[in-house]
């Protein structure tokens, strides 16, 4: 069952590569996503998130300048204002698994990562997914 109707999901990206960006913002919008807000840094994304529409969904790089998506994290689930809003870390981490001590997030994807994978994981958090795809995703 979906969090809710496609015509009203929103996101932000957050990457300080704007390919990186550019990839998962046209893949959001395939998927549904009528209201799609990028930035490149945590400190750009906290200028974002002050308008008062909170995304239904937040896709985040681990590691960015100025302020990290382990700081940002930590931004978002401290103010209740964004409690609903779902959270999917990016990471290009050696591990690949989970980062420690980032608190509440709701998936975590490793890069490179496929539409294949990004379907699971909207799918997984309750979004409707679509069929339509871009071309290519593998970044």
């Amino acid at each position: 069952m979906s969090v809710l109707s496609q015509e009203h999901m929103k996101a932000i990206v957050v990457d300080d590569s704007s390919l990186i960006r550019t990839l998962i913002v046209r893949f959001l919008g395939t998927q549904g996503f009528a209201t799609l807000v990028e930035a490149k840094n945590g400190v750009e994304a906290l200028q974002q998130l002050a308008s008062p529409q909170v995304p239904d969904l937040a896709v985040l790089d681990l590691n960015m300048p100025v302020m990290s998506g382990a700081q940002l994290v930590g931004f978002v689930r401290a103010n209740p204002r964004f409690a609903r809003m779902k959270v999917v870390l990016l990471t290009a981490e050696a591990d690949r698994g989970r980062p420690r001590g980032l608190g509440r997030i709701d998936a975590c994807v490793a890069k490179p990562f496929t539409v294949q994978k990004m379907h699971e994981v909207l799918a997984h958090l309750g979004f409707p997914v679509s069929d339509h795809e871009p071309e290519a995703l593998a970044v």
